[in-house]
């Protein structure tokens, strides 16, 4: 595979990365990192990982915040999959690319613990690159 132009101005980062000091994900592959506003992203050429940690202030149940999600979500969603394991629930969708975007596929998806979720968005110029999508999104991982 041909190595992709990162961007030199910005941290690179690649295998387990520890988002917080309770939430990781794996990295297939080295992308670019920067923050902005109060996102984490994550990125290279193709492939955009915008995300999100949220607590649980509320105290409400796995069950009780992936049906709000998973009620607010748009109804075009598709392949929608939800996977737990003993510690974490996730929940994925895909999008296809709206009027300004129409090429770019998003993959939506959830990750909860007992004590908070993540929101990752996953944009996407390439189908062949769902799969890397998917793989980081399997990949996060909470540890107390």
């Amino acid at each position: 595979m041909a190595k992709r132009s990162l961007h030199p101005d910005f941290p690179v980062v690649s295998g387990r990365y520890q988002m917080t000091k309770e939430w990781s994900c794996v990295l297939p592959e080295e992308f670019n990192r920067r923050f902005e506003d109060d996102s984490l992203v994550i990125w290279r050429p193709g492939l955009t990982f915008w995300i999100l940690v949220w607590g649980n202030d509320n105290g409400q149940t796995i069950e009780d915040r992936m049906r709000r999600i998973i009620d607010d979500a748009s109804p075009a969603r598709t392949d929608e999959r939800i996977v737990s394991d003993a510690v974490v629930s996730r929940l994925m969708y895909r999008l296809a690319g709206d009027h300004e975007q129409p090429d770019v596929l998003s993959l939506s998806a959830f990750a909860f613990s007992n004590t908070g979720h993540v929101q990752l968005a996953a944009y996407i110029d390439d189908e062949k690159d769902v799969d890397i999508a998917e793989s980081v999104v399997e990949s996060l991982e909470f540890k107390t």
